[in-house]
């Protein structure tokens, strides 16, 4: 078994938030108000700060991620990219609902907000509201990476809570 000397992890205030690791084999790991860049070898290469509390990052493209921040009165997607080992702030979508979990599938994000799932366009239109749950104050803050999912699959998951739920 091998160890790596994870020394970031100093830097890290409150745990790992999330992971995601980019096809040219950088990982990037965020705490709740940062995110760092470590090259394959474990080696921290780069970081940023963000101004509010992070839940959330999944890739968008082999380059980028989507970072959800949220916080009591901002609610946002921002977009991070990788360049040179440098991360770079990009796009922000706002948003009026809380931002716990996302994914992407193809050109689509999926948000959740505690009680609902919703669809959006990667530019920030919203598309659809998939699923909503108003008997309980949340319904947790659990991300579902969908790009992993066969879309025949995800159907018939979406059928499935429909038979239980109203889906508007």
């Amino acid at each position: 078994m091998s160890f790596y000397p994870f020394s970031f992890f100093k830097s890290l205030r409150s745990g790992i938030r999330a992971i995601c690791v980019l096809s040219n084999a950088q990982i990037l790991v965020s705490d709740s108000k940062k995110i760092i860049n470590l090259n394959h070898r474990y080696q921290v290469v780069g970081h940023c700060d963000l101004t509010t509390r992070l839940h959330d990052m999944c890739q968008i493209t082999s380059n980028e991620v989507a970072v959800v921040v949220n916080a009591y009165d901002k609610h946002e997607v921002q977009f991070v990219s990788v360049n040179d080992g440098r991360l770079v702030m990009g796009t922000k979508l706002e948003f009026q609902h809380p931002c716990f979990g996302i994914a992407r599938n193809k050109k689509d994000l999926y948000l959740t907000s505690g009680t609902a799932l919703y669809k959006y366009s990667i530019s920030g239109t919203r598309l659809n509201k998939l699923y909503k749950d108003t008997t309980a104050r949340t319904t947790g803050y659990m991300t579902v990476d969908i790009y992993w999912f066969h879309a025949k699959f995800l159907q018939a998951i979406l059928k499935y809570f429909n038979s239980f739920f109203q889906i508007s």
